[in-house]
């Protein structure tokens, strides 16, 4: 702890993190996003994020970005509407498909896409109190609920095939994000949002977990650190860790990306979908794509086996994802 500013523990000393180290921000759920993409659905989804702050920062992370359909009959022909790319603008998101469908969902009982939206709270100096450079002001939250902070880590190890559920007790569970760091470029790693379960496919992986959540009010300690707002509520205490932010990438669910983080922690979702042809292409396997991770590298790879079925040698398309991931740094959470 050579570095100056203002040093935190919340575990009785096994782990430290600066307050004052700059890049603290307050991760906050805000909606689900279930678009629908029966006949006559856009190409190009718009979304108004209402709920967003002024400064904020929108992330999102895909739950279910694709589904497949079967032609109601005779034909057994399989269409897809895949998420091709995820772009914010100011308070829009903007989602780009591959095409509208009718038919019977073939992985989601109603075949609407999920993404989960998040904001970032804005920097601010503040008029009052503690200074923390660039970083968030937390006396100008105005509903101790809204912040967001990681709530809970752990580091597990799972097998090929395994998988980890949150938690019940996980304070604001309900709107919890994952976030994950390891290293094995043979491992895939998702997080199923609907059902709050991590899988790992392909490989053993030892994965430290970070989950951020809100919408719950602070723990009060006993004795530390306290930031009230003009209300008297309590948005931060040295229970927590905020979200230290680092930096964004354009990520490519069909290559690698380095992210500039010796050990980066990166939100777990769902990024994307492959096919594979058996029985000579008259049937497809559909998997998902889980995240791969080895270093500072972070890319997209083959997860849970999704369906199998017969497609009279109909060939579904499976374009790549394209959208900007938030990178935080595991080492402010881990040893």
């Amino acid at each position: 702890m050579a570095e100056a500013g203002l040093w935190i523990t919340n575990d009785n000393g096994k782990t430290y993190f600066n307050l004052a180290q700059g890049g603290a921000r307050s991760l906050t759920f805000l909606r689900r996003l279930s678009i629908s993409v029966g006949a006559g659905g856009s190409l190009t989804v718009t979304t108004n994020i209402t709920e967003k702050s002024s400064g904020s920062t929108l992330v999102v992370v895909p739950v279910h970005p694709g589904e497949f359909f079967q032609d109601f009959g005779p034909s057994l022909a399989v269409w897809a509407s895949i998420t091709k790319s995820i772009s914010m603008s100011g308070s829009n998101v903007i989602i780009s498909l591959t095409g509208d469908t009718a038919g019977i969902p073939l992985i989601s009982k109603d075949g609407n896409l999920l993404y989960d939206v998040y904001e970032t709270s804005a920097t601010g100096a503040g008029t009052y109190g503690l200074y923390l450079p660039d970083s968030s002001d937390f006396s100008a939250i105005t509903n101790a609920t809204k912040a967001g902070f990681c709530v809970y880590r752990t580091t597990i190890t799972l097998g090929n095939n395994q998988s980890w559920t949150v938690p019940t007790n996980i304070p604001g569970r309900d709107n919890c994000s994952v976030f994950g760091n390891w290293s094995n470029s043979g491992a895939s790693v998702e997080y199923v949002s609907t059902n709050k379960t991590v899988y790992v496919r392909n490989a053993t992986v030892t994965i430290n977990i970070a989950i951020f959540s809100n919408g719950f009010n602070l723990t009060m300690p006993d004795y530390g650190l306290y930031i009230f707002n003009s209300s008297g509520q309590c948005t931060y205490n040295s229970n927590y860790i905020p979200m230290f932010y680092k930096n964004t990438v354009n990520f490519n669910s069909g290559g690698v990306v380095n992210t500039g983080i010796a050990r980066p922690l990166v939100p777990l979702g769902v990024y994307g979908l492959q096919g594979n042809a058996i029985n000579g292409g008259e049937s497809w396997e559909i998997w998902s794509k889980g995240l791969m991770m080895n270093g500072s590298n972070v890319g997209a790879t083959r997860g849970r086996l999704l369906a199998n079925w017969y497609t009279d040698y109909y060939q579904p398309e499976f374009p790549n994802m394209t959208l900007p991931l938030i990178v935080l740094d595991a080492s402010h959470y881990f040893n």
